[in-house]
């Protein structure tokens, strides 16, 4: 009668298809970039482009991955802690989406970097710079 109560295991709960595959999934990600937070209720960020002269402001989904860039979880890490922090169902492809936004931001605008161990981040790159509207 009251079997939508039931948890389910966690490993029903969701597929990881494309994750298992990528090639990357044991790398570390670590920021490569400074950043200013431009609204500090919304947590609204912009990234200082290291290799040209412009900012780059994100989405919701790039910024998270961005903030999350410590260097100090593996992509697969990342990828299933974010998976398991949703309650009830997962979105479907949900590794697929982030990993094609880390690659953006890894090999398009290179403002992560993927390691295969884990760093510090460097003391540049921790916290937003000052300037931005708080």
């Amino acid at each position: 009668m009251f079997n939508f109560f039931r948890k389910r295991p966690k490993v029903d709960a969701y597929s990881l298809e494309a994750l298992a595959s990528y090639p990357n999934k044991n790398k570390y990600f670590v920021r490569a970039a400074r950043f200013m937070e431009l609204d500090y209720n919304q947590c609204t960020i912009t990234v200082i482009d290291p290799h040209g002269p412009r900012m780059i402001t994100m989405d919701p989904w790039p910024e998270s991955i961005f903030l999350n860039a410590t260097g100090q979880r593996t992509v697969r890490q990342y990828i299933e802690d974010t998976a398991e922090s949703y309650k009830g169902n997962i979105p479907t492809k949900l590794d697929s989406f982030i990993i094609g936004e880390l690659e953006k931001l890894a090999f398009k605008y290179r403002i992560i970097e993927l390691t295969d161990v884990p760093n510090a981040l460097k003391p540049q790159f921790e916290k937003p710079m000052p300037g931005g509207n708080k």
